[in-house]
């Protein structure tokens, strides 16, 4: 059960809010950053390299954390740690906001679809289970995942979504698209083992710096007419 409930955590259809964001890809369209399949790919590997290391790392650890705490006062504890640490490493409060915000629609689908335990955990998280990351460890432990799958999830997520708001807003070819995803899918295989075994060594969480990325969210957000959240 655990393979089938880890397609449906990463399919596009999952009602988690994604389809809203678009991971700073407007503004990379808008500002001509992104105009065809192959700067779109250097921009994805770009993510990647920065907040997907991030995220994927983050995942990883939330999810062996809520694997060995259990619901309760500690993992409470844990995770309000791991999202302190994560806010730490995203200086743009819209990136913050951004990912509080999907991580939030993300636990509300996983308790409505994984049932009345899994709400049940989930309504004893608190806030330190919003951000994104967390929240997909979170999901990963719940569905019985393991946390490089959780560090993999994190990971697609981070290219999947502007991939498919870049292929809303230019109009490219999806079968492009796809192909420029598969070519990166090594490298988020990658990330996820090294994410996954940090995870359970305890180390510290990466400090990918992307000021150009960053720049991209806070600019999107200081837009009056957009058509996504990020």
């Amino acid at each position: 059960m655990s393979r089938f409930l880890a397609l449906v955590l990463a399919d596009a259809r999952f009602p988690a809010g994604s389809h809203a964001h678009s991971g700073g890809a407007e503004q990379a369209v808008d500002d001509g950053l992104v105009v065809d399949v192959v700067s779109l790919e250097g921009f994805l590997a770009g993510r990647l390299e920065s907040s997907g290391q991030l995220d994927a790392c983050a995942a990883a650890r939330a999810c062996v954390t809520t694997a060995g705490l259990g619901p309760g006062a500690r993992l409470r504890a844990a995770l309000d740690g791991l999202a302190a640490a994560l806010d730490a490493r995203l200086p743009s409060p819209a990136a913050r906001d951004a990912s509080r915000a999907q991580g939030r629609s993300l636990l509300a689908a996983v308790g409505d679809a994984f049932g009345r335990e899994a709400r049940a955990a989930i309504a004893e998280l608190g806030e330190g289970g919003d951000h994104l990351a967390i929240a997909t460890g979170v999901a990963a432990a719940l569905a019985g995942l393991t946390e490089v799958d959780a560090a993999l999830l994190a990971a697609y997520h981070s290219i999947v979504v502007p991939a498919s708001a870049a292929l809303r807003l230019l109009g490219l070819d999806p079968v492009a698209v796809a192909a420029g995803l598969v070519r990166l899918g090594e490298r988020c295989e990658a990330l996820a083992e090294e994410a996954g075994q940090a995870a359970r060594t305890g180390g510290q969480l990466p400090a990918p710096a992307s000021p150009s990325l960053d720049l991209l969210l806070e600019r999107h957000r200081e837009r009056k007419e957009r058509l996504f959240a990020s």
